[in-house]
């Protein structure tokens, strides 16, 4: 179920709407919200309302909420995940990032795939559009029909595959959770300082005029 901030939103930004229209306004309104990985968000259930009342969040909660609307508006949803690596990813790091993101655990991706004129397209949401002057893959102007640019660069699976599909956000949930408990300590003390460096590099980025 849908929360009450959730709910208040989908009608703010799809009033008055066609259904394609509105697949385009839920689309660009999530994916800009500012990018930042915040700890705690990717409940399935809350973390939709909480990613609207902070206004930033990552590539889970972004993706989280983009399906949750979508679903409302009758459009079926699955969810993909895919793993990478930060160092791997289209980004233009600075020097020191880049270092940083060298000595990570593999981490993974969560975008959606929306079934839109006869076929599962991808959409990825992740990237907000003010990081596409410093060389995001940003999805500044997805028509509603192709797939979108994936925002990272991902790794193959043992069975050659390089995306995981989950019929509900909870099964990717559960997914995610069974991974992240693999991580040592010493790599989540890692990803954590990479992180707060990502996120006030991209706040950079966003004051630039």
């Amino acid at each position: 179920m849908a929360g009450e901030l959730t709910e208040r939103c989908l009608e703010e930004w799809t009033d008055g709407l066609s259904t394609a229209d509105a697949v385009l306004s839920v689309f660009s309104h999530v994916r800009d919200i500012p990018y930042t990985a915040i700890p705690g968000m990717s409940d399935p259930v809350a973390g939709p309302d909480l990613l609207l009342s902070i206004g930033r969040g990552s590539c889970t909660p972004k993706h989280t909420l983009l399906g949750q609307m979508l679903g409302m508006l009758g459009i079926p949803v699955r969810y993909a995940s895919f793993r990478f690596c930060w160092h791997d990813a289209p980004i233009p790091f600075p020097i020191e990032l880049r270092r940083q993101a060298g000595s990570l655990p593999i981490v993974y991706h969560m975008a959606i795939r929306a079934f839109l004129n006869g076929r599962w397209t991808l959409l990825d949401a992740t990237w907000d559009s003010p990081l596409q002057e410093a060389g995001f893959p940003v999805n500044n102007r997805w028509d509603g029909i192709s797939d979108c640019l994936l925002a990272i660069v991902p790794l193959v699976f043992e069975d050659g595959s390089t995306e995981i599909i989950h019929d509900s956000m909870q099964e990717r949930d559960m997914y995610y959770q069974v991974r992240a408990t693999g991580y040592q300590v010493e790599e989540v003390v890692l990803l954590n300082l990479f992180y707060q460096d990502l996120n006030a590099w991209l706040d950079r980025i966003r004051e630039l005029p």
